[in-house]
């Protein structure tokens, strides 16, 4: 059984054993307009390096995408019945057993051979083999059988496989970068029968890099390839200097190769090289009309391409030289025969290199161009040292009806919620299985939050009609072990499957310290682990191997908190294990003087907040409220002592000149004193968020974070949640950093019954829940608790039918 299916069936049956002991027998199913909920962020991958992922053929659309653990994942989708078949997993992504198992680069690619009916799956990655598989019997995706992998001496990745028409009939071309010197050059192989033995065919070189030579830089390739109905193969090409930084991308290039030609040729017909040298490089085409457009104080990306059903190309890239709010600009690029010159126009702005196109001729018009654009949605963050942070965006649709001269707006496919870090990219056409028709399914994307280690991402099939909804049950799980320490290790391996590069160890029996690093942790995308006593239990260490997982270095280990509270003797075991290779503390005098030190490493790190938190650092509720909110939106949780404003949390709150602080619990936990001095002190003054109890208090912070109060936007979504005691405090804490990377509220309740403010909270807010998870065993929360959680569930999705 795949693991997606086990998954699925875990969480339904779980929901089941949940329900039996409330009046209904099972909550109804929800339709949500995305078919996926449990991929990392790169389930579909850039138009530019791999494709196609979305097929549509007799009225179903397959679809292969990075599943669970990114594995190679199908569905295939009936526009008549609207029903989904799948998912189906195909196989491992090899990347997950590797030196860096959070690698997204495996994303696979399918191809429906004419010939027998079979769906064939390619899916590799940097230094491994293409890994090829098709389904046991034509039609059927429920079963696959391997294929021989496709090898090269550097790996092989981005497959990209194209048909075309010769004078033999259909030929598929498998096209491919390699790892070989040179430099990740490009290859193709060509189907002489079936895709069955593609490996056995001889590998034909496409383009050249250039390994670099002392004193002097080399270049490797992005290249993207299109057929045309007249059988013309066409290329457009990214050059990337090396040694390299990631973005450092540069020029557009465009070549084509004619049905039974070997060398290919530029836009004029100009031949690239010669018939016993046929591979093009840089230097052969740089001065020649394959070079579409090139600025020297510029970088490009995301280059995508289209053929006119005349065989004229269009091509779409993104160009920009720095970070932040419209830094770039989405450009299209075609020939002009009066000029003999490349034409090149912008569209509109965006913000990050990394934002994704796709470009379609979608109808035998040939003035009738769609660009299907992931643009806005930013928050602004992004720098040089923080490249990722506003990759993604909203998906738009670009429409010319002159053949890409002139372009405009034609609708918001998808809109992006960038401070819920629902932001999209990635768009792909959906390819037609009969050339020349018009696809019921447009678009496939997926959501990016910029974190590809968490699997709590969406994929969406879209088309003229919407989206192509599937049907969603509410589940729960609980996380537990027999002691506090083996919770928390339940709670890593469930946000962590993949591993980590950081972990921080906190102390099980002092909880001050572990509310103020949950932001800390969460812009690590690191787990928190817990000690007691003088030494580490077997179960952290056994957890920090299986974090380490196949990496080749060891984890980084961030001590938060003194000798008193992490001893010494668990500081000095943690740096003899042999998975970690560094370690290290972040402590102060006391409680206060760490959760300033923590703050101050947090500004470091993600940039000067905007606000900060203030909670009380004699009670462990009201700040584990507010911690998913924190980290989401990157401020700090200082903690305070009930009477005063200490001088710790001022100092910190005039050294980073925050604009607003939001002090957490009511009077009788922080009192008025304290606000009266963050008044004086404060550029946007203070406010407070509480209720009558710890239980209102956190209903209320859970509030703020779904809605957001005064300027701020909500952060939080009910797609998940965790519910965690409010008497207990060690297994609430491990779900701190948990909570933040599924963007959900903490809901807080006590152990025996579900309390009334947690209760009224998911009344009124739990109507597409998509997972709840209970942290702690039935003696911190109740079955009793955890059942009554599922029947409001299931009562709030029938008041919504």
């Amino acid at each position: 059984m795949s693991s997606t299916i086990h998954r699925i069936l875990t969480t339904a049956l779980t929901a089941a054993v949940l329900f039996a002991s409330s009046p209904h027998e099972q909550a109804p199913a929800f339709l949500a307009d995305f078919f996926e909920k449990s991929t990392s962020g790169q389930a579909v991958y850039e138009d530019m390096a791999v494709g196609p992922q979305a097929v549509d053929l007799d009225g179903k659309t397959l679809v292969v995408y990075q599943g669970w653990l990114n594995a190679p994942t199908v569905v295939a989708y009936d526009h008549v019945s609207r029903r989904w078949d799948g998912p189906y997993k195909i196989g491992d992504n090899p990347l997950t057993s590797g030196w860096n198992p959070l690698d997204t680069h495996g994303a696979p690619a399918l191809h429906v051979d004419a010939r027998t009916g079979h769906v064939h799956v390619f899916w590799g990655a940097h230094g491994s083999a293409l890994l090829h598989a098709r389904t046991a019997r034509p039609g059927d995706i429920s079963s696959w059988t391997p294929l021989p992998s496709i090898r090269h001496s550097g790996g092989v990745t981005y497959p990209q496989v194209v048909s075309y028409e010769t004078t033999q009939g259909v030929q598929t071309e498998l096209f491919y970068r390699t790892g070989d010197a040179p430099v990740n050059g490009w290859a193709s192989r060509v189907a002489t029968g079936t895709l069955d033995a593609i490996h056995r065919s001889e590998a034909r070189p496409v383009i050249e890099g250039e390994s670099p030579l002392p004193g002097a830089d080399g270049y490797r390739w992005y290249v993207t390839f299109r057929a045309g109905a007249d059988g013309r193969v066409h290329m457009a090409a990214i050059m990337q200097a090396v040694p390299h930084n990631p973005f450092d991308r540069q020029g557009v290039f465009y070549l084509y190769r004619d049905p039974g030609e070997v060398c290919w040729r530029t836009i004029t017909g100009e031949e690239v090289g010669t018939t016993e040298s046929p591979v093009p490089d840089l230097p052969a085409i740089w001065d020649t009309s394959a070079k579409v457009y090139w600025d020297e104080g510029s970088r490009e990306n995301q280059v995508s391409l289209a053929v006119s059903p005349d065989g004229d190309p269009l091509l779409l890239f993104v160009s920009g030289s720095w970070y932040g709010v419209d830094s770039h600009d989405w450009k299209v690029a075609r020939w002009d025969p009066g000029s003999q010159e490349w034409g090149v126009r912008s569209l509109v702005k965006t913000d990050h290199y990394m934002d994704s196109g796709a470009l379609e001729f979608p109808s035998a018009d040939p003035d009738h161009v769609e660009a299907y654009l992931v643009a806005g949605g930013t928050r602004g963050n992004g720098s040089a040292e923080r490249p990722y942070a506003d990759r993604g965006g909203d998906i738009w649709r670009y429409v010319s009806g002159d053949g890409g001269s002139t372009w405009s707006i034609d609708r918001i496919v998808r809109r992006a919620d960038a401070d819920r870090g629902e932001v999209y990219n990635d768009p792909q056409i959906v390819r037609s299985g009969v050339p020349g028709t018009r696809t019921p399914a447009r678009l496939l994307f997926c959501q990016w939050d910029n974190v590809a280690d968490n699997f709590v991402h969406k994929v969406f099939l879209w088309g003229e009609d919407g989206f192509a909804h599937q049907e969603f049950l509410p589940g729960m799980r609980r996380l537990e072990g027999p002691t506090r320490v083996e919770t928390a290790v339940s709670v890593s391996r469930e946000s962590f499957p993949l591993g980590s590069n950081t972990v921080f160890i906190v102390s099980g029996d002092i909880f001050t310290d572990a509310l103020s690093g949950v932001p800390l942790a969460y812009s690590h995308n690191a787990p928190m682990l817990f000690t007691r006593g003088a030494g580490l239990a077997p179960a952290v260490s056994a957890e920090i191997k299986r974090l380490r997982g196949t990496r080749t270095r060891g984890l980084d280990v961030i001590i938060l908190g003194g000798p008193n509270s992490v001893s010494q003797a668990a500081e000095t075991q943690l740096r003899a294990l042999p998975d970690t290779r560094s370690v290290r503390r972040i402590s102060g005098r006391d409680r206060y003087e760490v959760s300033r030190n923590i703050a101050l490493e947090l500004a470091n790190r993600v940039g000067a907040p905007r606000g900060v938190f203030i909670a009380s650092g004699e009670v462990f509720p009201d700040a584990l409220a507010v911690s998913p909110i924190a980290a989401a939106k990157g401020y700090p949780v200082l903690l305070n002592p009930r009477d005063r404003l200490g001088g710790d949390a001022e100092s910190t709150i005039v050294e980073l000149g925050v604009e607003t602080v939001t002090v957490v619990g009511g009077p009788n936990t922080l009192a008025a004193g304290v606000t009266e001095r963050i008044e004086q002190i404060a550029l946007g003054g203070a406010r407070r968020v509480w209720g009558g109890d710890r239980y209102e208090t956190a209903v209320a912070v859970s509030e703020m974070g779904l809605t957001g109060v005064d300027v701020d936007q909500g952060v939080l979504s009910m797609d998940r949640f965790v519910l965690a005691s409010g008497e207990v405090f060690p297994d609430a804490l491990a779900g701190g950093v948990f909570a933040a990377r599924l963007r959900g509220p903490i809901v807080l309740t006590q152990g025996a019954a579900l309390s009334r403010p947690a209760e009224g909270f998911l009344s009124r807010n739990g109507f597409e829940v998509l997972d709840a998870y209970v942290l702690g065993g039935p003696m911190t929360i109740s079955p009793v608790a955890a059942n009554r959680t599922a029947a409001v569930l299931h009562e709030r999705r029938h008041a919504q039918r």
